[in-house]
């Protein structure tokens, strides 16, 4: 049926609705009980629609507002319980036409008339054919959404948007009358999850209705909530500023028709000082969007004051700190969009203007914006076309070396800092012109003399930083092969004299990454035959920069052995030094498989013949090298090397006095092993030592290798326990269950379980740390699923230890358990920590003495807790107060210690507080005269806060 016109006097339509129903086929076979409600009833048939309205026909008819929408709302209730088919289309139109003839009347009381209308429209099944005119013009034409709740208002923005999904054709052909519309429906909407609503239905209507004159109405109506301001509430959680901010400014780039408008208001806002520079970044984002959303064309009448925004905001001086993202976003799209234009006129009249601009805020260094004028240049750089390319690198490399010299600077006590920061910017201008060699070369070729000259100036003042930037534009020009003979010259001079020096540490990387380029391009060769008058420090290091590919390797892996062995024997401090030479070169030479096997081998050789250091650190140090190295292998060339260690390993090809070597210096890559066959050898070895086959056992494990494995010794059943974790299975959290309630029967807690509880949660050891060893985990998230699980688990425990004894020793499971929590940085943990909060307070109680990972994790349980106790209270400050008192604390524990005062201060009633504050401020006072300005400051203003809770 079609949607009949509506009656005039409700009164009648309410007879109306109740008779037409009447006329509908109705069941009614079952027999009625008082105990079964209407949804029941008309569900199964055994009362009938007509019935149900006739019972509610007096408060229908009744001369009280009260009764008439009491009884709507009963119907309404019943209808939303009914199944989405239950009504068939005439009865849905008429309920409908009934409940639309409601609305003004139901709005003044709070009526559910809009829930009913809601149901019917998306709910129902069955919808009669032309409802859809008639709804747009009674609820949102003729209607006032605004008048209505929020929640009545989030109804009818759902219906609105039914009807946008399904019946936009039907709304197309009403055109600028239901744009007109639209914009009263959702003009004035304040609450947050309306407006998601009304930003989304803003999209579509933007994009599929001809908006003819009311193209700049219906963009105020978004505008005027730009850029948002929003702060999210403890109901509101699930919406953010941000994604407020990212749907407000899709409806302000939906139309062509809102280009002009678009970007006079990011011009506007740009200017305006109240602003917050959170918002300032939107407003960068919003145009960026529309710079690649709107016809190019659109953007040229505004560039000028675009431009101009943009170096308001990025050059202001009041945001300290780096730029942020969205200018370089914004200048990035604006860039593009003049170059879609295809005239080169508008890009080189943009950047010239840029340049022009920028150039008092980049020379005027001592105002501290030329980082930030460089960086919007780099943007600029990076968007420009050739042409525009090089003359901005032009312009930026004179300024450079103007700003090296120290020619701009006025203050003498300023010249070295200003040109450290300038020589960090050359550098990086240098390596950017590098990224672009088409554009990058003949100006890196023409300014050649004039970087190095002013480099050389800078040495006056800044003697390491221009040394390292020496080195580092050497490298550049080297990598291009574009440069002159004296800088060919020069650079052979500056390897050769490197090599004799003596540098500070900061120097030395870009010293052997130029040593690597000169040999990769064949710029000197090194002098072996002088070697022995080559810093000491840097022979090794410099011998495997210089290795580029096999010949190099076989010409120069004789006397890099040599050298190794030379610094294990004599114990050499540099043998760090000359290790991490040796990884870095298997690195580099990476992509040769061949070249890196062989590398590597030839390292394990070098273990194998070399005779004990007598320095446990120093074979700690030759096995976690050799581990680094093994993770370069491929799996084929990583498995082949596996079973050359197994072979060592094997009792009948190894001596007995040579297996502790081979277990320091092999097992951590051999953890690295994915072969069952090869572990299980090593694991069921007799020849090995017991520390061995426990962290073979635990990389079997970890792999699933050995599932039921017979563990006696809690040593052994920690590392299972441990290398299941990793793997987060519940037998794992089983097994650490059985093993803390084995711990917590003991009579007192002694050296075993003082190690055993740290080891459990030490993941960065070398032989746990599932990088380096290639264990399996769960994904990155390991650590703070190892944290979830175990923190209901350990509070099982101490609900099961009833003796103070065995809680006593359980509780030294907290403090390596905390530490591990200290490192994940996941706000959910605070969850976790309200867990472990009472174990916490009892811990404090004990008499022991407390770790520093307990009190670094103070503050965390304080910001947790809810209201304390006075007892607890008391507990923690006479535990900080303590501390404070001891001259012997440690620094930082006296900061974590200032900081669980002032949370404990924001925290907790006043009220609770003010009994402590005596001996708070006499613990602080002490504090006072400490030799640290930092603890100074932070007691002042801890103590400064306790105070003041005296008057609340």
């Amino acid at each position: 049926m079609k949607f009949s016109a509506f009656y005039s006097q409700p009164y009648g339509l309410v007879l109306r609705v109740i008779s037409a129903v009447a006329s509908c086929a109705w069941i009614a076979v079952m027999v009625e009980s008082d105990e079964i409600t209407w949804e029941t009833r008309l569900q199964n048939h055994s009362s009938s629609l007509t019935q149900f309205l006739e019972s509610k026909r007096e408060k229908l008819l009744s001369d009280f507002p009260d009764n008439r929408e009491e009884a709507l709302t009963e119907i309404v209730q019943v209808i939303c319980a009914l199944s989405p088919d239950f009504l068939s289309d005439e009865q849905v139109a008429l309920l409908l036409e009934f409940l639309l003839s409601r609305l003004e009347s139901s709005a003044l009381a709070g009526g559910s008339v809009i829930s009913g209308i809601h149901h019917l429209v998306t709910r129902c099944k069955n919808l009669p054919e032309g409802f859809e005119m008639p709804l747009v013009r009674f609820m949102f034409k003729e209607g006032n959404v605004q008048s209505w709740a929020q929640k009545d208002r989030q109804l009818q923005y759902e219906v609105l948007q039914w009807l946008l999904k399904r019946r936009l054709s039907l709304l197309q052909a009403l055109g600028v009358d239901f744009v007109a519309t639209f914009i009263k429906t959702i003009s004035g909407e304040r609450d947050p999850r309306c407006l998601l609503a009304a930003f989304q239905m803003f999209v579509t209507v933007a994009k599929n209705f001809g908006m003819g004159p009311f193209s700049e109405e219906m963009f105020e109506t978004i505008a005027c909530y730009f850029p948002v301001e929003f702060k999210a509430s403890a109901t509101e959680k699930s919406i953010s500023r941000a994604y407020l901010s990212t749907c407000c400014s899709a409806c302000l780039v939906a139309s062509p028709n809102f280009a002009d408008f678009c970007f006079l208001l990011i011009a506007e806002k740009f200017e305006d000082d109240e602003c917050s520079p959170e918002q300032k970044d939107d407003v960068c984002a919003l145009l960026a969007l529309a710079a690649d959303t709107f016809p190019s064309r659109a953007v040229l009448q505004h560039l000028k004051d675009l431009l101009a925004g943009l170096r308001m905001v990025g050059l202001n001086p009041k945001n300290r700190g780096e730029m942020s993202g969205e200018v370089d976003e914004a200048l990035g799209a604006l860039l593009r969009t003049v170059r879609r234009l295809e005239e080169p006129k508008f890009e080189w009249g943009c950047i010239d203007s840029f340049i022009e601009n920028l150039e008092p805020f980049v020379l005027q260094a001592e105002m501290g914006l030329s980082g930030k004028g460089f960086r919007l240049l780099r943007c600029a750089f990076n968007n420009a076309s050739n042409v525009g390319a090089r003359k901005i690198l032009g312009q930026a490399l004179a300024w450079l070396t103007t700003l090296v010299q120290g020619d701009s600077v006025n203050v003498a006590a300023n010249k070295a800092e200003i040109i450290g920061e300038s020589l960090v910017f050359l550098v990086e201008w240098v390596e950017l012109a590098a990224s672009r060699p088409e554009v990058g070369e003949p100006s890196l070729t023409s300014y050649e003399s004039n970087i190095f000259a002013a480099i050389d100036v800078a040495r006056e003042y800044v003697p390491s930083k221009s040394v390292e930037a020496l080195q580092k534009c050497a490298i550049v020009y080297c990598e291009l092969k574009s440069y002159s003979s004296e800088l060919r010259s020069r650079i052979e001079i500056m390897v050769k004299n490197g090599l004799t020096t003596v540098m500070i540490p900061e120097e030395i990387p870009s010293y052997l990454e130029l040593v690597a380029k000169c040999a990769k391009n064949s710029l000197f060769e090194l002098d072996l035959t002088a070697i022995d008058s080559w810093n000491r420090q840097k022979i090794i290091p410099v011998l495997c920069s210089a290795i580029t590919d096999q010949a190099s390797w076989e010409l120069l892996k004789v006397l890099i052995e040599k050298e190794l062995r030379k610094r294990v024997e004599d114990s050499s401090d540099d043998l760090s030094t000359a290790l991490s030479a040796y990884v870095s070169m298997c690195s580099r030479s990476q992509p040769s498989e061949e070249l890196v096997y062989g590398q590597i081998l030839h390292f394990a050789h070098i273990l194998t013949s070399m005779p004990d250091s007598g320095s446990e650190e120093q074979e700690q140090l030759l096995g976690a090298s050799l581990q680094k190295m093994t993770l370069l292998l491929s799996s084929t060339s990583h498995s082949n090397f596996m079973s050359t260690i197994s072979a060592l390993f094997r009792g009948s090809t190894v001596k007995e006095s040579s297996l502790y070597l081979l277990e320091e210096r092999f097992s951590l890559s051999f953890l690295q092993c994915e072969r069952k066959d090869l572990l299980e050898e090593a694991r069921t070895s007799s020849h090995m030592s017991k520390k061995f086959k426990n962290r073979i056992l635990f990389a079997s494990v970890n792999r699933g290798f050995v599932e039921n494995q017979d563990i006696s010794a809690t040593e052994e059943s920690a590392v299972v326990v441990k290398a299941l974790l990793l793997r987060e299975t519940p037998k794992g959290i089983r097994l650490l269950k059985e093993l803390l309630l084995e711990a917590s029967n003991r009579s007192q807690s002694d050296e075993e379980l003082e190690k055993l509880f740290p080891y459990l949660l030490d993941f960065n050891r070398l032989d746990s740390e599932p990088t380096l060893c290639r264990y399996e985990t769960n994904g990155p998230l390991w650590r703070q699923r190892i944290f979830f699980m175990i923190v209901p688990a350990y509070k099982e425990v101490i609900d099961l230890s009833y003796s103070t004894a065995g809680k006593g020793i359980l509780y030294g499971f907290l403090p390596p358990l905390l530490e591990f929590a200290q490192s994940l940085g996941n706000p959910h943990i605070k969850d976790q920590f309200s867990i472990l909060l009472p174990m916490f307070m009892d811990s404090l109680r004990r008499d022991e003495a407390l770790s520093t990972s307990v009190f670094r994790s103070i503050p965390s349980f304080i910001q947790v807790a809810e209201v304390l106790d006075p007892q607890n209270i008391a507990v923690l400050v006479n535990r900080i107060s303590n501390v404070i008192n001891n001259d012997s604390t440690k620094m930082a524990t006296v900061l974590d210690s200032l900081e669980s005062l002032r949370f404990l201060a924001a925290r907790q009633p006043a009220r609770s507080l003010q009994p402590f504050i005596q001996p708070v401020t006499v613990a602080l006072n002490k504090l006072l005269a400490h030799r640290k300005r930092l603890i100074r400051q932070r007691a002042a203003a801890v103590k400064n806060t306790w105070e003041t809770l005296a008057e609340k």
